[in-house]
C-alpha cells in the first residue's frame, strides 16, 4: 500500500510542477510583451538588442527564482495529499 501512495504523491507532485512550469512560461512570454509595449508607450528608446538582453535577464531571474522556490510547491503537494 505504501508504494501506491508514494506513486500517487509523485504523480500529484509531477502534475503541480508541470502546471507551475507552464505558468512560468506564460509569465516569461507576458514579460516580453510588456517590455515591448512599455518601450513603445513610455518611449524608453531601447533598441532590439537592448530589449533582447533585458528580456533574457528577466527570464533568467524568473527561472532561478522558480528553481529556488519549487521545493516549497513539492512540500505543499506532499502535505496536502490525502489518500482516497
Amino acid at each position: 500500500m505504501a508504494t501506491k501512495i508514494s506513486k500517487t504523491k509523485k504523480s500529484a507532485q509531477s502534475d503541480i510542477m508541470t502546471e507551475a512550469s507552464s505558468l512560468i512560461g506564460f509569465i516569461k512570454d507576458q514579460i516580453k510583451q510588456d517590455i515591448s509595449s512599455a518601450n513603445t508607450q513610455l518611449d524608453l528608446k531601447l533598441d532590439s538588442n537592448q530589449l533582447r538582453k533585458l528580456s533574457s535577464l528577466l527570464e533568467g531571474s524568473i527561472e532561478r527564482s522558480f528553481s529556488r522556490g519549487s521545493n516549497g510547491l513539492l512540500q505543499v503537494a506532499s502535505k496536502s495529499y490525502v489518500e482516497k
